[in-house]
């Protein structure tokens, strides 16, 4: 486990010859190395780098399935963006299950000094690396408490399908190429907001000469004249009276009817 904690040479290397030949390569001039990267360079795996250190800490990751090298160096530095939101939430959900499981006062050390934010990162990225739990348990030196690595892994399961980081992995993926650049991601997020604020702007508009319609007809829509009010009552009283006398009629039958 110190090996793994000093080594420079990417963990994905080291991995591979650790499973094939038993032992932790030190140095990238290691013949063994060396033939590891030219198979994988032969087979076309994709070109491995560091997703960690200032000057990737503002631009996009180009791609996020297992390119990126983990070294001893991952984890000094921020994540890009919801990257470094996940290795965040998993130290704090760590410190959650270590206090449930173990009372602090029994407890050596904090959480935190069991599950640092630097091996939160180095195991966020090893896990979009496609890492197999038992990779990543070594990449992190093993668990401190049972049961830390099942927890750990469902937290990783869980925050990957929450709706941020899918919309990061989508940002991602547009700005890798497969949607253009990042600038040109940009320009398309523009030009789909000004056509939302035209199509507002359309209702708007729409909206106010509807308005402007009604108030006109109104306006224009003749009041009634004096003329007019003596024939409304006029006509008002002929059906009064009209009612009255089939009433009248109607007693008059029923009156009939019962002598």
């Amino acid at each position: 486990m110190d090996a793994l904690a000093i080594t420079p040479v990417c963990l994905r290397v080291v991995f591979n010859l650790d499973n094939m030949l038993g032992y932790v390569p030190l140095h990238n001039s290691d013949p063994n190395v060396m033939s590891e990267k030219k198979r994988e360079a032969d087979n076309n795996f994709p070109p491995a780098y560091a997703l960690t250190g200032p000057q990737n800490a503002a631009s996009t990751p180009q791609g996020h399935q297992a390119t990126m090298c983990i070294t001893k160096k991952t984890g000094k530095h921020r994540l890009h963006g919801e990257l470094e939101n996940l290795a965040v939430a998993l130290v704090e959900r760590f410190q959650q299950y270590f206090n449930r499981q173990i009372d602090a006062v029994h407890s050596e050390f904090r959480p935190r000094g069991h599950f640092k934010l630097s091996a939160a990162r180095r195991m966020t990225v090893a896990y979009q690396n496609g890492y197999s739990l038992e990779q990543l348990e070594k990449l992190i030196g093993g668990e401190v408490i049972n049961g830390q690595m099942v927890f750990l892994h469902a937290e990783l399961e869980a925050h990957v399908k929450t709706q941020p980081f899918l919309n990061y992995l989508e940002e991602v993926q547009l700005a890798s190429g497969r949607g253009g650049t990042q600038e040109q991601t940009l320009q398309k997020r523009k030009a789909a907001r000004a056509r939302r604020l035209e199509n507002a702007a359309q209702k708007a508009r729409k909206a106010e000469e509807t308005s402007i319609k009604a108030a006109e007809l109104a306006k224009n829509r003749p009041e009634p004249t004096r003329r007019s009010q003596r024939t409304i009552e006029h006509k008002r009283k002929k059906d009064e009276e009209q009612q009255e006398r089939n009433k009248r009629v109607k007693w008059t039958n029923s009156t009939n009817f019962t002598h």
